[in-house]
């Protein structure tokens, strides 16, 4: 199919049909949906929200016009479903108020953050010792919550794979047509995750770790802690999920609430710092469209025409018409990510910022770029809107680890356009680059961890070239995970870091090639 850009950076091809099962999903789900009375929901305490009585939640007032069909159904029940049934453990109703639009200098040496960031707000750097895991223990602690018994889970689900660990398609589906391969859900993105995991509480993990990858972290990560796995999740343990699961029964944050919040529906409700809503695919063009609950960049798309038009609706078509949203098309100058945590109290650690920059051929690229240097630049840049979604977050009483998506202008002005209520794809890179800065004085990085591209080889050869070049000193290289599908091809997920992104680069495209 035709080449078109991802709203944010990444480039795709024309979404096709698969001979993968797909699963036909009702697009006016309800925010809440139905669960039976052993769903999670009364499992939470202290922060969390209580699902049993009524509040009042007043969202962000704002300029959206009015939106119709599935895109306006969408955000509609998400409002409808809030208002009527969220409230906090005190019974108090919850009123959430946006700050005024932001403007930032980009391309330049200073950055000016202006809008609502008057007032004490609380922020710290990652101190680059603490693991996933222990954050969650922390948290938990300062609620007075039980601590001792909890399975850090980062396998997403799927409503397209059955096959898949966990597997939802009713109350929470997720949008992830066509399916990534059962070995990217199961091995290879947790295992990219569990390498900042630590040992205060074991990863979930379906599968077993490839071999020799866990020597190799300990050899190559400064300060590493070895992680434990386990394969099965036992009802009296506190889960926390990467996204909410059908068939867990305790997660550690309330599982609608956190459904919600990864819906694109909802980022008009916390911020007024959003590309504009609009009523359809055909009045304005060019316009994005979205669908609220897509992962791994699929279900994305650029209409600029009726044949974009038209291959958006074949698209929903295939996968089950979910649920979207229509936004204006944003231009871009600069597009950052920012990672940190939300604590249960407000607090927010910093964990990092990324970029993605265009290629050769004036694409968005995949990789994502870790500059050292410019870390405090970006953070000036994006706190002020990492500090909104936060205040969201919190008065629905959600807290853990959250990433946001912010595309800045040519004037300047930002525009959130994705939030990850969970561990991001990029932050075990953005950790383990300030640990190899402190250790090795390292000022760049790059990750990639794409599907379309892999090693030309084995497992084995993989892993001798990569420590072969970590020997001699000059960079390094971090297999997060590794999966090898035959003697000729093993998909991977990649980290390196070294002085100069130049270093950087050629080491990414020798070892993680376009798939054949």
């Amino acid at each position: 199919g035709r080449k078109r850009n991802k709203q944010g950076g990444r480039k795709r091809n024309k979404q096709k049909q698969s001979n993968s099962t797909t699963h036909k999903t009702n697009s006016s789900i309800s925010f809440f949906g139905t669960m039976t009375p052993q769903d999670n929901s009364t499992a939470i305490t202290g922060n969390s929200i209580a699902m049993s009585s009524p509040a009042t939640l007043t969202p962000p007032a704002m300029p959206l016009k009015k939106a119709t069909d599935r895109s306006r159904a969408s955000a509609d029940a998400d409002t409808a479903s809030l208002t009527s049934s969220l409230t906090a453990n005190s019974g108090s109703s919850s009123t959430v108020t946006t700050p005024p639009p932001r403007t930032v200098t980009v391309n330049s040496g200073t950055v000016a953050a202006v809008g609502n960031t008057s007032g004490p707000y609380r922020c710290k750097d990652w101190c680059g010792k603490k693991h996933y895991s222990d954050f969650i223990k922390e948290g938990l602690q300062s609620q007075g919550r039980p601590a001792d018994h909890v399975i850090m889970l980062f396998e997403s689900p799927s409503t397209c794979n059955a096959e898949s660990s966990f597997f939802n398609n009713s109350v929470f589906p997720v949008h992830d047509y066509p399916p990534a391969p059962t070995f990217y859900k199961t091995v290879l993105a947790p295992c990219r995750y569990t390498i900042m995991n630590g040992g205060t509480y074991p990863s979930f993990l379906q599968a077993e770790a490839p071999e020799g990858l866990m020597e190799h972290w300990e050899r190559r990560v400064p300060g590493f802690e070895r992680p434990t796995f386990v394969k099965e999740l036992d009802d009296d343990a506190t889960v926390y999920a990467y996204l909410p699961l059908e068939h867990v029964r305790k997660h550690l944050n309330d599982p609608h609430v956190h459904y919600h919040l990864a819906g694109k529906a909802a980022i008009h409700l916390m911020t007024a710092d959003a590309p504009r809503q609009l009523i359809n695919t055909t009045d304005e063009r060019p316009c994005i469209a979205k669908v609220t609950h897509s992962m791994g960049s699929k279900g994305i798309f650029i209409i600029r025409d009726d044949e974009d038009d038209n291959e958006f609706r074949q698209f929903l078509e295939m996968s089950g018409n979910p649920s979207f949203v229509v936004t204006d098309l944003v231009d871009i100058c600069r597009n950052l990510s920012c990672h940190f945590f939300i604590h249960p109290d407000g607090q927010i650690t910093w964990i990092g910022s990324s970029e993605n920059y265009k290629d050769a051929q004036g694409e968005w690229s995949i990789d994502s770029i870790i500059e050292l240097d410019a870390q405090e630049e970006q953070k000036a840049m994006q706190l002020p809107y990492a500090r909104t979604v936060a205040d969201y977050c919190l008065s629905l009483g959600f807290w853990g680890f959250c990433g946001i998506d912010v595309l800045f202008n040519h004037k300047g002005e930002g525009y959130i356009v994705d939030v990850n209520p969970r561990t991001t794809g990029t932050s075990p890179s953005l950790m383990l680059a300030k640990r190899l800065k402190d250790e090795y004085g390292y000022q760049a990085g790059i990750m990639r961890r794409s599907a379309k591209f892999s090693f030309r080889g084995s497992a084995k050869e993989l892993m001798e070239q990569v420590e072969a070049i970590n020997d001699e000193g000059a960079v390094r290289i971090v297999l997060l995970s590794f999966f090898e599908v035959s003697p000729n091809q093993t998909y991977l997920n990649i980290s390196v870091h070294g002085n100069t992104l130049e270093e950087c680069r050629v080491l990414i495209e020798r070892f993680a090639q376009p798939n054949l």
